[in-house]
């Protein structure tokens, strides 16, 4: 159905090649697959990017005041402050990454999936690491003293 170039010298449709493609196809593909880039939902992008912009700003806030407040079910919540604080930004950065990843992930057309969904575990897992270590450090803060 597409010709693909062989990118030899003189070969002129290496330059009109991406234009007769249709959105998603891979060139270097085996021949006879087609890739369907992820498609989100404008509804999902827009939570996902707000809910990163709030992590963000929280956590900036919370760094400011040197009193970075993680709110409890049944409690009045845990203020961190300092190291832990950090730590627990971290992980809100770690938590942002993961979220701004699938926005991104919507608008990049290449066939490069499996990236993103390593990306987004790895940043996971930090970001779990991040909160287990702030909450650990605060906890032995709290005894310390």
């Amino acid at each position: 159905m597409y010709e693909r170039s062989t990118g030899g010298p003189g070969d002129d449709e290496n330059i009109s090649l991406k234009k007769r493609l249709p959105p998603g196809f891979d060139p270097y593909a085996e021949p006879g697959t087609y890739f369907k880039p992820n498609s989100f939902s404008l509804k999902e992008r827009l939570a996902n990017s707000a809910l990163a912009l709030f992590l963000i700003f929280y956590g900036v806030w919370g760094l400011y005041l040197d009193d970075l407040w993680i709110p409890g079910k049944r409690s009045t919540g845990i203020h961190l402050h300092g190291q832990p604080a950090w730590l627990m930004f971290l992980a809100f950065v770690c938590g942002a990454a993961v979220l701004l990843a699938t926005v991104i992930d919507h608008y990049d057309n290449r066939n490069n999936e499996e990236r993103y969904i390593t990306f987004k575990k790895a940043a996971k897992i930090s970001g779990w690491v991040f909160f287990v270590a702030a909450m650990l450090l605060h906890l032995t803060i709290i005894f310390r003293s």
